[in-house]
């Protein structure tokens, strides 16, 4: 996936390597980012995050655009390298059901129930404490990075997910349009889609037997863990036009394209 811009000056072009889930924030702003910093630049997404921190240990971009911090094993791997994270935001998914399957007593899964679903082994609400509705599972696009969080959160590794049957949607319009008008479904939706009354979020019911809830407060904490960070890493302290693309993406503008992306802003984070 590239995102380019009509160069101004060969020195005023960024080279950027991202995850895609990073990289959405990024691209919305692209036409404000040259229009306030002069700046353009170029996303290539292909080898995620791993791929990311190697480019800018390699020296071979400026800016890296993670789904996770930097490893250790990473900072072992290129040890000349005195790199740097900022988080700008985070991702996160919502697991939605209608009101039918809220209001007959359903408001947590735990990690295991939800694998059951996906799976299809679970198939009855009546299994997981509610109402005898059979359940309508509708899976995300696997080109899309709420599928591949999703997977992660399941499976720890994406490789590992099996295949799915269910019906495929894309965007979070079809996730609340579906959700609501059949009463046994359920989904994953962006956290900051727009979410009508009838479409309720459920928690995540722990090891320990507490529920993480779907807030800001839990997700900040890491106990909501359908989430994951997304950061700015740069082989060294930002400085020059590498600053100012830094501080745009961490700025008031830059932090809006978060929202309008469907992710959580270092405001939503920090307002917990």
């Amino acid at each position: 996936m590239l995102a380019t811009a009509a160069p101004l000056h060969a020195d005023e072009l960024i080279s950027i390597h991202g995850a895609m889930v990073a990289a959405e924030p990024v691209n919305a702003a692209a036409a404000q980012i040259k229009k306030e910093t002069g700046l353009d630049f170029r996303i290539v997404s292909d080898g995620g995050s791993g791929g990311a921190v190697a480019s800018i240990g390699e020296d071979v971009a400026e800016v890296a655009l993670l789904s996770r911090k930097i490893t250790p094993q990473e900072h072992a791997a290129w040890p000349d390298k005195a790199f740097h994270e900022v988080q700008f935001g985070k991702q996160a998914l919502l697991i939605v059901v209608p009101s039918q399957v809220w209001d007959g007593g359903v408001r947590a899964l735990t990690k295991d129930q939800l694998r059951g679903i996906y799976e299809g082994r679970v198939k009855n609400w009546k299994a997981l404490g509610g109402e005898d509705r059979k359940i309508t599972f509708y899976n995300r696009d696997v080109r899309t990075s709420a599928w591949e969080l999703l997977m992660f959160f399941l499976y720890d590794d994406i490789r590992k997910a099996p295949p799915s049957e269910a019906e495929v949607l894309v965007e979070p319009s079809d996730v609340t349009t579906a959700v609501e008008f059949n009463g046994g479904s359920i989904c994953v939706l962006e956290y900051a889609a727009p979410k009508p009354a009838a479409v309720h979020a459920l928690g995540i019911r722990l090891a320990d037997g507490s529920v993480a809830e779907p807030t800001a407060k839990e997700i900040a904490a890491g106990r909501y863990e359908l989430s994951r960070p997304l950061v700015i890493a740069t082989p060294r302290k930002p400085a020059g036009k590498v600053r100012r693309f830094v501080d745009f993406m961490l700025g008031p503008a830059g932090q809006a394209f978060l929202n309008k992306t469907g992710h959580l802003s270092n405001a939503d984070l920090d307002a917990k």
